[in-house]
């Protein structure tokens, strides 16, 4: 019998919302990727597929704001951050996925 959700660590949990992205967006192992910012410990990469995934992370110990043109993309996960139109405010340690499933 798998364990209870509540007693796997953290992680665990985190690598299977990740991989579940994957999965529902298989092209993404074949996509180009392209950097849009990079600045001291913040990165805001795009990847593209058939629809744009951009992912931000911010690996900082202090909040920071990011604006990049995120166009119509939804919401395909987060942690530590949300999304205000094209700006998306990011924790420490926080990350944000912006995209469209098909």
């Amino acid at each position: 019998t798998p364990p209870a959700d509540d007693v796997l660590p953290p992680v665990y949990r985190l690598h299977q919302r990740l991989l579940g992205i994957r999965r529902r967006l298989p092209d993404i192992e074949r996509a180009r990727v392209q950097t849009l910012v990079v600045d001291q410990g913040l990165l805001v990469y795009r990847v593209h597929t058939g629809q744009p995934i951009t992912v931000a992370l911010n690996a900082n110990r202090s909040s920071t704001d990011v604006t990049v043109e995120l166009g119509t993309t939804g919401h395909l996960d987060s942690e530590r951050s949300h999304r205000e139109g094209d700006m998306i405010h990011l924790d420490p340690g926080g990350w944000y996925i912006a995209g469209t499933e098909s």
